[in-house]
């Protein structure tokens, strides 16, 4: 009895919010079909149709196609080679491809073996009943799945945390699967007391915990998991230890903006990336590199989406601002080009990890070069790009900016997050709280 043919396949025909279509694997026997899904989704142009399998590397005509094809089909497959897209986890999804048809020819042969029998429709029952191979029902599979779609989706920061905070997970549990009923009000207490014990700090932990409850949350959302097995209804999460956030007054501002630099050196950038930044209500370096020339609208606005919350962002160009634009802008720059010249607008940014790492890099440059201008205007505090957000939200509030007109400039999502944002700065007003209550 031949066992069912098994074939990987891109379902072109159903395509998502993303533009991304789905990967089964087809089973046929006698003209009748099932399909298992392998998990993943990716775009049209990452799928080697000839191979069943994602592109690892850029493909390239072959010596055996050129003495195979006709020069018609050979221009066929350069253009579609031309438009290939080589995903950062091509190598994840052909091992899963591989794991799940390992999976279904094993499951195949011991049905034949056992029942003498074998049709789609069996196959494709026992396999989603098979709780060895139901991978919706291991808690790591199903992150590593959610992980996944991050990085398609270009959620960059979230993706690099649920990959830290999963790695520290599966070697707790040393690579063996982690089934959901497992995940138990006991697990998270003893998983907790092996963070402490290996040294992590209170925010560290309480940051790996959110992760896992987001993971676990999304799952029941998706009706994986019944919520009154959510052992998060009982488990809290330790709370975070507030830090001190750094910030400087009026006076360090001009300070920074006085010192005498030398124009068009990396010094010189640097303070301006900074007092642009404070000036532009204190728009995260990240965005700030990454700002285009067409990000400003005609009326003399910044128009831009932020890659922290994908909220949008318009606010008004300060005259401080527009000098330092004055300084970069070329009569013949492209309006897609980067308005700062820390980024090459001639790289193909459209991998958005290749764009966060060099984000990412080019943000721990700038930041070594805060140091040292904090030192030439003798400022002892520990500048970085951030100060400057912090910078401007003091300086607003002293200067009796509503809470709310701050939280639209920050383009914070609700007055609660302002209000812990800006919870550990007035400490003026708590100082002379305290002096008023003593002095009788």
């Amino acid at each position: 009895m031949k066992l069912l043919k098994l074939k990987p396949y891109l379902k072109k025909s159903k395509k998502y919010n993303n533009g991304n279509s789905p990967i089964y694997i087809s089973l046929i026997k006698d003209r009748k079909q099932a399909l298992i899904s392998v998990g993943h989704a990716v775009p049209a142009e990452a799928w080697n149709e000839l191979e069943g399998r994602v592109y690892e590397t850029k493909p390239r005509i072959t010596a055996i196609q050129k003495g195979t094809y006709t020069t018609g089909e050979l221009e066929m497959y350069r253009k579609q080679y031309s438009k290939a897209k080589v995903l950062n986890n091509a190598k994840t999804i052909n091992r899963e491809i591989e794991n799940k048809l390992a999976e279904l020819t094993l499951l195949q042969t011991n049905e034949r073996a056992t029942h003498g029998r074998l049709d789609t429709k069996s196959i494709k029952k026992k396999f989603d009943l098979n709780p060895n191979l139901d991978r919706s029902k291991n808690f790591l599979i199903y992150a590593d799945k959610l992980q996944d779609n991050l990085l398609q989706v270009g959620k960059i920061g979230t993706y690099k945390r649920y990959k830290t905070v999963l790695k520290r997970l599966k070697e707790y549990v040393k690579d063996k699967p982690l089934p959901f009923q497992d995940i138990t009000y006991q697990f998270l207490n003893e998983y907790e007391n092996h963070l402490i014990i290996k040294k992590l700090k209170t925010n560290s932990v309480h940051n790996h915990f959110k992760t896992i409850r987001a993971i676990y949350n999304e799952s029941v959302k998706e009706e994986i998991i019944p919520q009154d097995k959510n052992p998060f209804v009982k488990f809290k999460l330790k709370k975070e230890i507030t830090s001190k956030k750094e910030k400087l007054n009026t006076e360090e501002i001009k300070k920074i903006e006085s010192l005498d630099l030398v124009k068009g050196s990396l010094l010189w950038d640097c303070r301006n990336y900074f007092i642009f930044s404070f000036n532009l209500g204190g728009i995260r370096i990240g965005d700030l590199l990454k700002l285009k020339w067409n990000n400003i609208t005609p009326d003399g606005r910044l128009d831009y989406y932020m890659a922290k919350t994908g909220g949008f962002r318009s606010v008004i160009i300060s005259d401080k601002a527009r000098e330092i634009l004055s300084e970069y802008f070329i009569e013949t720059a492209d309006t897609s080009s980067f308005i700062f010249p820390m980024l090459d607008s001639e790289m193909n940014y459209d991998d958005p990890l290749t764009l966060f790492n060099q984000v990412s890099a080019k943000t721990a440059l700038v930041n070594k070069y805060l140091k040292k201008i904090a030192a030439k205007a003798e400022i002892k505090k520990n500048l970085t790009t951030h100060i400057a957000r912090h910078s401007f939200s003091d300086i607003a509030r002293k200067k009796k900016v509503s809470i709310h007109d701050i939280k639209n400039i920050l383009g914070h999502s609700s007055i609660k997050i302002t209000e812990g944002y800006m919870s550990n700065f007035d400490l003026e007003s708590q100082d002379k709280a305290m002096v008023d209550t003593l002095n009788f």
